[in-house]
């Protein structure tokens, strides 16, 4: 028979490994859009080297040519490295101290392709009027909390009965998202993330997972056809 003195410690242990696989479910999910950002502009320096390798071969090389050429692929480096160096933000021992509001933006960006194709429609980020000074996030911070906030967003996209209009806004310490319904068809079934792609679906139990110990609150309001989820840092 157990020791009921250990059952709290055990409890906690399982749910902890339980809201790090839904970390990893989100990880798989947004994984194939970093690679794609990364290879984007590695592709397009391939193209451009090629192209220079044939103008150097020539008898008399276009020496402007080149060099616009040479300032082209220094810039695409530049975008590799900078997408390269973003991998950070999953690995707590190298994440880096971020603003709340370059975090939020991200995760929206993370999810708004998987999110258009399951027919919703996402407005650009947009800070409310308080929403000054942005919040700075520490290193531990900064590491978790975009798996927090891409797992509501998540949850939202798995959950939804129908396509909605998604408005994100800054908050002083936190986020509003208000949804609208689209006037369009009814969907059956939950979307996914893409054509032939799989997906394990966030929902209200992975979610409550992720709050848990997290430092952030978040609720849930329905007025008419309007639902806003805000998510708050606590004090």
């Amino acid at each position: 028979m157990t020791d009921p003195a250990v059952l709290p410690d055990a409890e906690n242990d399982r749910r902890a490994w339980a809201a790090d696989g839904v970390r990893h479910a989100i990880l798989l999910r947004v994984l194939p859009i970093q690679r794609h950002d990364v290879l984007g502009p590695l592709s397009v320096l391939r193209m451009g080297m090629a192209v220079l390798k044939r103008r150097i071969d020539d008898p008399s090389p276009p020496i402007e040519d080149i060099r616009r050429r040479v300032g082209e692929a220094d810039v695409q480096v530049a975008e590799a490295v900078r997408m390269v160096a973003a991998l950070r933000q999953w690995d707590a021992v190298s994440a880096r101290p971020r603003p709340w509001s370059e975090v939020a933006d991200e995760a929206l960006r993370l999810v708004q392709t998987s999110a258009s194709m399951s027919g919703h429609r996402i407005e650009p980020m947009s800070a409310a009027d308080d929403a000054q000074p942005d919040l700075q996030l520490d290193e531990v911070e900064a590491a978790r909390t975009p798996y927090l906030l891409l797992g509501l967003l998540m949850h939202i996209q798995d959950t939804a009965e129908r396509p909605m209009h998604w408005h994100a806004r800054w908050l002083p310490a936190g986020l509003a998202l208000h949804l609208r319904p689209l006037h369009v068809q009814a969907r059956d079934g939950a979307p996914s993330s893409g054509p032939g792609h799989a997906v394990r679906v966030i929902d209200a139990d992975a979610l409550a997972l992720l709050m848990e110990g997290s430092g952030w609150s978040l609720s849930r309001t329905v007025r008419d056809d309007e639902q806003v989820w805000r998510l708050q840092r606590l004090a």
